[in-house]
């Protein structure tokens, strides 16, 4: 029998295709939002949209979900309601957004730098 090396474990196709059986029947109870319903949500919850044309844009090809991780820092703390502290503003979010895929270009930019000078002084 055909064996393949998942989750740190050899894993038979029998149970490869029982483990991502039950992975697939997992039920959300959570309906998605469209664009228009996040940036309500979010308004909901006390961020200033400013140009809501350009948020949903932004939204559209970011994902809510990737960029909720950059609000974090802009909720109020100790709450678990997601309410965002005063004078929060979506392009607030957006610069931290773009600062940090700046910097990761930067920093990925230079580990291969690095990584092409290690491998001509090796060989």
């Amino acid at each position: 029998m055909q064996s393949w090396y998942f989750c740190s474990r050899n894993v038979s196709r029998q149970d490869f295709f029982y483990l991502n059986f039950r992975v697939n029947a997992i039920q959300y109870t959570k309906r998605s939002l469209t664009i228009t319903d996040q940036l309500n949500q979010l308004e909901d919850r006390g961020i200033d949209m400013g140009n809501s044309q350009e948020a949903s844009i932004f939204l559209e090809f970011v994902s809510y979900y990737r960029l909720s991780g950059y609000w974090k820092s802009f909720e109020q703390p100790c709450t678990n309601k997601h309410i965002f502290q005063e004078n929060t503003r979506f392009g607030d979010v957006k610069r931290l957004y773009e600062f940090d895929r700046k910097l990761r270009l930067l920093i990925l930019d230079a580990i291969e730098r690095i990584e092409i000078a290690l491998r001509t002084h090796i060989k």
